[in-house]
């Protein structure tokens, strides 16, 4: 039989288990847009590190500013589209974050569409960048940047990077002015 010194080691851990443990393993959650949340900003504002910003097809009116380890992903980027509700703002924000998945969404009409800011581990993949009035993508020198599989179209400036932490995978420009 065991003695009473295993028999409360022994509880000591199944409570360990059943309350610190699920807290420390919680799934990261799907916040959607317009479903759970009206904008996809407010979705931004709610999420927690881990967790993804599925944005569902449509035309979205703001200005997004992104989050440390929080993913925002469209649902089809051919249908679903970003346009700065503030012109003279960038219409993606990206500043002083890591670990960021920013895919399958076109930005349309900015005057800057996607601005990094000393930022680490950015992925921006399957987007398209299309009219952008002055630069569709401004890295700094500070920011380290994967791009992949996007397309910029129309725009004054395609690509301004201070950076060689800035690589650019199997994307295409067409239209650029400079």
């Amino acid at each position: 039989m065991a003695d009473q010194t295993t028999v409360r080691r022994f509880g000591g851990i199944i409570v360990f288990m059943l309350f610190v443990l699920p807290v420390q393993f919680a799934a990261a959650a799907e916040l959607s847009v317009p479903g759970s949340f009206a904008t996809i900003q407010a979705a931004i504002d709610a999420a927690v590190d881990g967790d993804t910003v599925v944005v569902a097809p449509g035309a979205y009116i703001e200005n997004l500013t992104l989050k440390t380890g929080v993913d925002v992903r469209g649902e089809e980027a051919a249908r679903t589209f970003i346009e700065p509700a503030t012109s003279t703002a960038p219409a993606v924000l990206a500043s002083s974050i890591d670990n960021v998945l920013f895919a399958n969404l076109t930005i349309i009409n900015a005057q800057t569409g996607f601005d990094v800011i000393t930022s680490t581990n950015l992925r921006i993949a399957n987007t398209v960048l299309d009219s952008t009035g002055q630069i569709a993508l401004r890295i700094d020198i500070d920011s380290q940047v994967d791009v992949l599989n996007t397309v910029f179209w129309n725009n004054e400036v395609a690509i301004q990077r201070a950076t060689v932490d800035a690589q650019i995978t199997n994307s295409e420009i067409g239209r650029a002015h400079v």
